[in-house]
């Protein structure tokens, strides 16, 4: 092999291109993307990745502190109260991280409703051992872990009663890419040149054939993102649901259907984090960055609806929030911790996390259903 221009695990590169080779030339890009990330022992997340926090390449909710877990805990116990108090109650985390989350969750239920803590059961949905090892370990050192359960894949999980919950999981399933050419959608993959990978353009084939025929027609150039994978996990998630709540958080977007493509997103939302300095380019630091890209939540909730589960609301985290601080430590006359203040802050700060963050909340057979988090929902 020549002297390659492309940066990253040298291992993954060779495998991705041995993968080329084997399927007739070029990778859809949720197959390159799939090995950047996931690839076992070679992959972002498979290799220690997604470090969190300022020593790590991006900031989320949970690393803020244990406040967001401390509010989303009361949300959860409003939905134990909505199914009754009665047997178990289920809470289903899917894309956990090392469980910080999990800890401060099952922490407030020790503190604040004990009862509850009793019958509850946490269940990590969580494929890398690597995960499940940094998981087992913060539960242990939390005396948690009698509570904790863990599933590699949906099918293991049996049906719940309780609340299935996800923080910035779906924005970094593998997706498919399109562009807009003389008058047709067409796939972006990726290609090797020889030295460094690239970008070569095929006519949109069957797979891709049904996500893209409703799409409206664009300008020339216009890029658009194709998650597969969230349609194939909404289905799944619902059927999983027996009552209950699915509250799902992340970077994203609700276009409704025949509003035209909004030119701001002309090149698309594909972003790649290492060291919180972003990028737009997936094709080098292969295996050492994050890739991301916004979700289309009108599809999760058209997928859901199709799949037995209601629409309750969509909202940002900023509103989600405040309707849900007020029934902790917002209270009039009771003014807050310095340090909760400080961390709440943060969370609604419309440049951080406040607005960029959207939230979907759907159930199923829960009838009359009434969500703090909802209070302040304006979508």
């Amino acid at each position: 092999m020549r002297p390659l221009k492309s940066s990253g695990n040298l291992e993954l590169i060779k495998r991705l291109i041995l993968k080329m080779q084997e399927g007739g030339g070029s990778l859809s890009f949720s197959e390159f993307m799939q090995g950047c990330l996931y690839e076992e022992g070679l992959g972002y997340y498979a290799t220690g990745g997604g470090r969190i926090g300022r020593r790590g390449d991006f900031y989320t909710s949970v690393s803020v502190g244990a406040l967001f877990g401390e509010l989303m805990a009361r949300q959860f116990c409003e939905v134990d109260e909505l199914l009754g108090h009665l047997g178990e109650f289920v809470i289903c985390e899917q894309g956990g991280h090392d469980g910080t989350f999990a800890v401060d969750v099952l922490t407030w239920f020790r503190e604040h409703r004990e009862g509850v803590l009793e019958r509850l059961k946490y269940r990590f949905i969580e494929p890398h051992a690597r995960l499940v090892e940094l998981q087992r370990r913060n539960l242990e050192r939390a005396g948690m872990m009698e509570h904790a359960g863990w599933y590699s894949i949906h099918e293991a999980m049996p049906e719940m009663e309780g609340v299935f919950f996800s923080n910035e999981l779906v924005d970094a399933f593998p997706v498919d890419l399109v562009v807009w050419r003389e008058g047709a959608w067409r796939e972006r993959r990726i290609c090797w040149k020889g030295e460094e990978f690239g970008w070569c353009e095929e006519p949109v084939g069957e797979r891709l054939y049904d996500a893209v025929k409703d799409l409206p027609n664009a300008f020339e150039g216009y890029r658009m993102e194709v998650n597969l994978a969230a349609e194939r996990w909404m289905g799944n998630v619902a059927r999983r649901i027996r009552r209950g709540v699915v509250l799902t958080i992340d970077y994203g977007y609700r276009r409704p259907v025949g509003v035209p493509l909004p030119a701001e997103r002309v090149d698309g939302t594909l972003a790649c984090y290492r060291k919180h300095a972003r990028s737009d380019d997936p094709l080098r630091e292969v295996g050492c960055q994050d890739i991301t890209a916004h979700v289309d939540f009108e599809r999760l909730i058209a997928i859901g609806e199709r799949t037995g589960l209601r629409t309750e609301g969509f909202t940002d985290q900023h509103h989600a929030l405040v309707g849900l601080a007020e029934g902790d430590f917002l209270r009039e006359g009771e003014p807050p911790a310095p340090e909760k203040l400080r961390a709440f802050k943060q969370l609604m700060h419309p440049e951080l996390m406040g607005t960029s963050f959207q939230v979907l909340v759907q159930s199923k057979n829960l009838p009359g259903l009434k969500l703090s988090c909802l209070k302040y929902s304006r979508r």
